[in-house]
């Protein structure tokens, strides 16, 4: 949502600001908490399950209310990330010459 008094700006890595332009996702802000116990080893699984059946892909994540995980798969083990209080944004491709 924007202020009547905002512009609409095509974001690139040059001109991002943080945290100005990031979407912040928190229990303060109203999202929804499911960063607990259950939900985070559901998606553990979600996550390992889905990178063991898909041998080319690196990496698994999802983003639910107030929640976001990673799984990277690395070598010989799996790095997982979980925090119920993020900034995200979209950036869209560049088209570079």
């Amino acid at each position: 949502m924007l202020d009547d008094n905002e512009h609409v700006v095509t974001l690139t890595e040059d001109n991002v600001e943080f945290p100005k332009h990031f979407n912040h996702v928190n229990v303060s802000t109203g999202a929804i908490d499911i960063c607990d116990n259950e939900h985070v080893r559901k998606y553990i699984k979600e996550g390992i399950s889905y990178l063991e059946a898909h041998n080319d892909d690196f990496f698994w994540y999802t983003s639910v209310g107030n929640l976001v995980l990673y799984v990277h798969k690395y070598e010989d083990e799996y790095f997982v990330v979980v925090s119920n209080d993020y900034y995200e944004l979209p950036i869209p491709f560049a088209k570079r010459e």
